[in-house]
């Protein structure tokens, strides 16, 4: 009878530990949103970062979804990104020359002397990542500032 008791608790005590396990394996959050949704996608995926020692804020973009992260190792937040923000973000991205984004150059230079956050953009388009050159956050170059601008205002709007 002792050796059945405790073969049952050691049973339900590794069932219990491997629930634990699968459930902190959840990488996001999700969030339901209102409007038409993106069905299909020809945009590679996105990710924009700005860090400094005090500021972390990573905005990306996998698919149909937008993904937003403001704490550093945090779960980030997702949406389904809206048919017309998808559409806006995808006509601007066809202005970008992926094999020059390296070689942009940063309009300031603020983010050396800590008076600006340090931002990169980057591209995953057929196991290719294509990263920017580092630039001060809000003032990105001329080539994809109406890029940023326009993935942070979508970011920045998704919780209103």
């Amino acid at each position: 009878m002792r050796v059945l008791l405790s073969t049952l608790s050691l049973l339900c005590f590794l069932v219990s530990c491997k629930c634990n396990k699968v459930a902190s394996k959840e990488d996001t959050v999700m969030v339901v949103t209102e409007g038409s949704l993106v069905t299909e996608t020809n945009m590679p995926n996105v990710i924009y970062l700005e860090t400094s020692r005090g500021f972390y804020k990573k905005i990306a973009i996998d698919g149909v979804r937008i993904y937003v992260t403001t704490v550093r190792e945090a779960k980030p937040v997702f949406w389904d990104l809206k048919k017309s923000d998808y559409q806006k973000l995808s006509d601007l991205y066809q202005s970008i020359d992926l094999q020059r984004l390296s070689n942009l150059k940063a309009p300031t230079d603020k983010r050396l002397v800590d008076g600006a956050t340090i931002a990169t953009l980057a591209f995953v388009k057929d196991s290719t990542t294509y990263t920017s050159s580092e630039f001060d956050g809000g003032t990105p170059p001329k080539e994809i500032e109406v890029f940023v601008n326009e993935l942070i205002s979508i970011a920045k709007n998704l919780n209103k």
